[in-house]
């Protein structure tokens, strides 16, 4: 697949986003990071999640990373 999927369309049009922590939901503003960014945050995500390396290498299209900040309350 060429394109990303439905759900980064939906972020991107509505980036204040509900995650639910520790079994409460609270508020997030999403922002795509830069490639800058994600190339320095690969490494961390490949530590929680070793499989997106396989999952990049399939695919010709930039994976999007978003850094979620908590909105305030």
């Amino acid at each position: 697949m060429n394109r990303n999927p439905v759900w980064y369309y939906n972020i991107v049009a509505h980036p204040d986003i509900l995650i639910m922590v520790d079994g409460e939901e609270k508020a997030y503003r999403a922002r795509r990071v830069s490639d800058e960014e994600k190339r320095d945050l690969w490494p961390h995500l490949l530590s929680m999640y070793p499989d997106f390396d396989e999952y990049q290498a399939r695919t010709d299209r930039n994976i999007p990373v978003f850094s979620c900040q908590p909105l305030a309350g």
